[in-house]
This record gives structure tokens, C-alpha cells and sequence, in this order.
């Protein structure tokens, strides 16, 4: 597999030269771009075509829950963390980002106490799955299926279009349920 290629969006300059020190030191993850707003990071995502983006919640002009709407219909495939302070473990912030598409959140405050849990969280994020026993206890919050339905639903529709054959035989089964 190629290493996820990894957008970071935060205003500010410390928590950017944070985040490279971090993404560069994992071999496994490749720093595609830093930027300091989501209409920068909007300008830059056809060029450099993330795999996950981290993205601050506080941002000037669009705010990181408007950006999530902006990219979920985006012709490349990507993924989104929600790296913020106010991402507290199951908070409303967090319920808000997952309903946005979000597939994480992680809690800024503990960006260096578990900064490797921090680049762990973007390979799954990548990938798009996730040991949840692994996050318990680091500053990461992760949907609950409950919250993770809307983008499962969302994922189904789009197989669906692409994939008649899908239709037809999830059609049928709930036919025969």
C-alpha cells in the first residue's frame, strides 16, 4: 500500500510546524500540503489529492464544519479528522463533525503527549478503518455506529450508483429478509 498522503489545515503556524515534525518523522505517512485556511486548503486538494485531511475546527473565514461540507462530494476520495481542542471525548463538536463526515476527532491538547497515536489515527483514517480499543484512552474520539450510519448509508448510495449489480442484489435480499 502507499503511504496516505496527508493535508494539515490550522491557523496556526505552531500547531503546523507541529504537525510536520510529526508527519515527517513517520515513514509511513507523506505530508502533501500545510495550510492556513480552509479556502487555501479548497484551492490546493485537485493538486495534491489528500488521502486524510486534519483539519482545526477555528479557522478564519470558512470553519472547519463547513469545510467537511464543502469536501464531501468532492470527485477525489478523501477522509477528515477533526483535530481540535474543543474535540473533547463525546462532545457535541464531535457529534457535529461525524454528522458532517468526519471520521475521527482528536483532542489538539494531547497532540504531542500521543503524537504517534495522532499519525496511527491517519493511516486508519486512510485506510478507512479502526481498531477502537487502541484509541481509548489518547484524546481520540471515534463515531459511534449510530453516528457512523449517515456516512455508511452515504457510501452504500454511492456504491449503488456506480454498481447496478449492487442494487439488485441488496434489493433482493431485503426482499427475502
Amino acid at each position: 500500500m502507499l503511504r496516505p498522503r496527508v493535508l494539515v489545515i490550522d491557523d496556526s503556524l505552531t500547531i503546523r510546524a507541529m504537525f510536520e515534525e510529526l508527519l515527517l518523522a513517520d515513514p509511513e505517512l507523506k505530508l502533501v500540503g500545510l495550510a492556513e485556511s480552509a479556502e487555501e486548503a479548497l484551492a490546493m486538494i485537485d493538486q495534491v489529492t489528500p488521502d486524510v485531511i486534519a483539519v482545526d475546527l477555528h479557522l478564519p473565514g470558512l470553519n472547519g464544519l463547513d469545510f467537511l461540507d464543502r469536501i464531501k462530494d468532492h470527485w477525489h476520495p478523501m477522509s477528515a479528522v477533526l483535530v481540535s481542542s474543543s474535540a473533547k471525548h463525546k462532545s457535541d463538536i464531535c457529534k457535529e463533525a461525524f454528522a458532517r463526515g468526519a471520521v475521527a476527532c482528536f483532542d489538539k491538547s494531547k497532540l504531542i503527549a500521543n503524537g504517534a497515536k495522532l499519525c496511527q489515527l491517519l493511516k486508519d483514517a486512510a485506510q478507512g478503518h479502526f481498531n477502537h480499543a487502541s484509541y481509548r484512552t489518547c484524546g481520540t474520539t471515534l463515531p459511534t455506529k449510530a453516528e457512523a450510519a449517515p456516512a455508511a448509508t452515504d457510501a452504500e448510495d454511492a456504491k449503488a450508483a456506480s454498481d447496478p449489480a449492487y442494487f439488485s442484489s441488496t434489493s433482493s435480499s431485503a426482499m427475502l429478509g
